[in-house]
């Protein structure tokens, strides 16, 4: 029902449900595939009981694992936000807990690093946005309807959550406003689209990448398609089609497409992981900042860094932060891959941290591609 890149970018992290009695494969819990062996690791699980319909996943930025499910079969099943360790089989941490207010939407808020949960009910379909303590507090909370579609796509360069969904494109803001329809989409029956997900943000045309279902005849079964959205005019740039029969259409990721993740070293102290396959060799600039991504830096190729430069920027830029912050060997190796570190272990940091949210972002350099820039990875966004 989930999946997400791995830290490693290579590997996939996926969770699995199977509600029968059939044991075979993996079920109730998270897995792990590596392509390389198609060999399939058990971190969790699996328990029909504890870990029932466990949903979307990700990998935050510790490199642990987040994901939500029904906690027990029963009246009322309450439902979890589980954080699992990613070392060995990992420790099961439980962030949040209670009936009818998570589902399996799930991402990560760009504009502050907490997460954002879909709810069920009551407000209906509202969303959460929950710290990794704990706390909580409504993203979306209007007594009308919010979001139900099977992920939350957040516009890095407005900070609303859109995406198509059955025929139309919607939009939710954030307070006490509902979804609203920006657009209706021609689709050729009987599919009709379902998860779907921002392209890379920085392009100079974003769009959607969508999974459509066939609906009527085979109503548990697909997609058939994947549809690409122009964000800009709505319009339906290409169809692909995938095949007759495929997987269940609750969730997708993009392969090899995390190119910036932290990986927690030690307290106080991250791995910065650059993984940027189809540019091996090449030369890269890493910078950090604490004031946003919007508006961000606009390109004169129509692109755009999704980040506002601030002294720390600047700073970083320049590689004047050391011991704090090391952009790494400032070259890809043959991979496309390589490291960076942030480093607060010798700062007067609280216990529980600042509570900032702290942006890196990337640029992959080339002399031949426009602007000398060949290619902009999504900001990425931490707490501190």
């Amino acid at each position: 029902l989930g999946f997400d890149m791995d830290s490693d970018n290579k590997c996939i992290v996926f969770t699995a449900q199977n509600p029968t009695t059939i044991r075979t494969g993996p079920h109730n819990g998270v897995f792990r595939y590596d392509p390389s062996t198609r060999m399939i690791a058990t971190l969790l699980g699996p328990n029909k009981q504890l870990y029932r319909y466990p949903g979307r996943i990700l990998v935050n930025q510790d490199g642990d694992y987040v994901f939500g499910c029904d906690g027990q079969i029963g009246t009322p099943t309450w439902k979890c936000l589980y954080k699992l360790s990613r070392a060995g089989q990992g420790i099961l941490s439980t962030i949040l807990v209670g009936p009818n207010i998570l589902r399996g939407n799930l991402t990560v808020n760009i504009d502050n690093g907490k997460y954002l949960v879909g709810s069920e009910f009551s407000p209906p379909y509202a969303v959460l946005e929950i710290a990794d303590n704990g706390s909580w507090t409504y993203w979306s909370d209007a007594n009308v309807f919010g979001w139900d579609s099977y992920h939350l796509p957040q516009n890095h360069r407005n900070g609303y959550i859109e995406g198509p969904w059955n025929s139309y494109v919607y939009q939710l803001k954030p307070g006490l406003t509902g979804r609203t329809t920006l657009a209706t989409l021609p689709l050729p029956q009987p599919f009709y689209l379902c998860s779907a997900d921002f392209d890379l943000q920085t392009a100079a045309s974003p769009r959607f990448v969508v999974l459509a279902s066939n609906g009527v005849s085979q109503p548990n079964v697909g997609p058939n398609h994947v549809y690409y959205i122009d964000r800009a005019t709505f319009a339906i740039t290409s169809m692909v089609k995938v095949s007759n029969s495929c997987a269940v259409h609750y969730d997708f990721a993009f392969y090899r497409g995390r190119h910036i993740q932290t990986t927690k070293i030690s307290n106080n102290k991250w791995a910065i992981r650059l993984s940027c396959p189809r540019f091996p060799g090449k030369p890269y600039v890493l910078v950090a900042g604490v004031s946003g991504v919007r508006p961000g830096i606009a390109l004169p190729d129509g692109r755009n860094i999704n980040l506002n430069v601030d002294v720390i920027t600047i700073m970083t830029l320049a590689n004047l932060l050391q011991p704090y912050w090391n952009p790494g060997r400032l070259n890809l190796d043959a991979n496309g891959e390589a490291a960076g570190v942030l480093d607060l272990t010798t700062t007067a940091r609280p216990t529980k941290g600042w509570g900032m949210p702290f942006w890196i972002a990337m640029a992959v350099l080339d002399g031949a591609a426009p602007g000398g820039i060949a290619y902009l990875p999504d900001t990425y966004v931490m707490r501190l």
